[in-house]
């Protein structure tokens, strides 16, 4: 294969499928499935509610809470935050990205990579209400680095997001990278909840891992 076709080359889920046994395909149906439906509308019905005509994300303590009331101009970073992100989109997402008007943030407890670090939730709505959940995540230098002693990119989110293009045959399209102009903190942005779906390593036997890992190739 040329590089590119190597490139363009996708993988398809009905092929996935028909590579697997029986019972195996029945788990990956039930799973992707699942995924389908857990989009941005199903989260508006999750972690919203309607306070005085207005949509809010609901608290859910300690995984989620609004903390603005703690943190002195928080709202106001966050805006300036949202605006660097958006020159690091490309010009086609910023134009997708400006029919949308920020609505409500909540600090957000995520998986354990990113303990100890901030960590946000906000809420989008366009001209027709239809919802944009975005996650603010904040990025530090690579712990790889570190080890090697290397140095440190110029800014840790657009390394992520740097890395998952790099990596991601098809990536989010709302990947962005800002930085906090008051604190210096780097972060990188990707939606919330956008139908993703990963494969279950732990649980795959020798030919499974086996069969995924030549897919991943």
């Amino acid at each position: 294969m040329t590089h590119l076709e190597v490139w363009y080359a996708r993988i398809e889920v009905r092929d996935l499928l028909e590579t697997m046994a029986s019972p195996q395909r029945k788990q990956m149906s039930s799973l992707i499935r699942k995924s389908a439906v857990k989009d941005h509308l199903s989260a508006l019905d999750k972690l919203t509610t309607v306070v005085d005509g207005r949509r809010a994300i609901v608290d859910d303590p300690p995984l989620v809470m609004h903390v603005d009331d703690l943190v002195p101009d928080l709202q106001a970073r966050l805006m300036q935050v949202f605006s660097d992100y958006r020159q690091s989109l490309g010009v086609d997402r910023r134009e997708l990205f400006d029919r949308y008007r920020f609505v409500d943030f909540a600090r957000k407890v995520v998986g354990v990579g990113s303990v100890g670090t901030r960590c946000w939730a906000a809420l989008f709505q366009g001209p027709n209400g239809g919802p944009l959940f975005l996650q603010v995540k904040e990025a530090r230098q690579s712990v790889i680095s570190i080890a090697l002693g290397n140095k440190p990119a110029g800014h840790f989110g657009q390394r992520v997001v740097d890395g998952q293009r790099s990596l991601q045959a098809a990536s989010d399209v709302m990947l962005g990278w800002a930085t906090d102009g008051t604190t210096g903190e780097h972060y990188f942005m990707r939606q919330l909840c956008d139908s993703k779906w990963s494969a279950d390593v732990s649980g795959m036997g020798p030919f499974g891992l086996g069969m995924y890992a030549g897919y991943c190739g």
